[in-house]
């Protein structure tokens, strides 16, 4: 199987588990991948266990909180498709934090 199907894949998946999460703005702004949690999964999150798991995905992840809404955000420069698999070890992680 080429790398390609498999970043698509993961890109599947991981729309999948989005939708289940109500996560609908994704924003890829100047090589960055923007993801916006809604109020209502943000304010059940264990932001502690979000915290010290996310940089066992990937350090480059940055966690902002605004409007009552999580936003988390990872650099993608220089990178092909595999960020696809953060992006989707990140929803899973989101799952397993919410209380």
């Amino acid at each position: 199987i080429s790398e390609e199907i498999i970043y698509y894949m993961y890109e599947e998946w991981f729309q999948h588990e989005a939708d289940i999460l109500g996560i609908k703005n994704i924003k890829y702004i100047n090589n960055n991948v923007e993801i916006e949690v809604p109020q209502s999964i943000s304010d059940t999150i264990d932001g502690e266990k979000l915290f010290l798991q996310i940089y066992s995905i990937n350090p480059k992840f940055r966690i902002k909180y605004s409007n009552k809404k999580l936003y988390i955000s990872l650099n993608i420069f220089n990178r092909k498709g595999d960020y696809v698999k953060d992006i989707l070890d990140l929803i899973l992680l989101l799952k397993d934090c919410i209380k």
